[in-house]
């Protein structure tokens, strides 16, 4: 998560959010659950995950998002989806923060 590419679903009055894009895709009907994880389980350095889930490309619509429904502050997603291309946005929920952590799609 960095400020080379911004986010485009989480802005502040205070500044740019930093973000990074992954897309995958669900060939069938299925739950699909995404972990972003960082300190508060020594999977990273960033405190505070958020997620963006955007069906197609980063420019689709909104899913749904998540700040802390995985332990301590990391954000997860968990959902039904339907066949299709979907875009994952991770970023932080503070917008002066950047840092490494690790994504899982299962």
């Amino acid at each position: 998560n960095d400020d080379v590419c911004t986010a485009d679903s989480r802005t502040t009055p205070y500044g740019i959010h930093g973000a990074r894009y992954y897309n995958f895709t669900v060939t069938a009907t299925q739950t699909v659950t995404i972990n972003m994880e960082g300190t508060a389980t020594s999977q990273g350095t960033l405190s505070d995950p958020y997620l963006y889930l955007h069906a197609g490309d980063r420019s689709g619509s909104l899913v749904t998002s998540n700040d802390d429904a995985g332990s301590g502050y990391n954000a997860r997603i968990s959902r039904s989806l339907d066949p299709g291309i979907y875009t994952i946005e991770a970023t932080s929920y503070w917008y002066t923060q950047y840092g490494t952590f690790r994504l899982t799609v299962q």
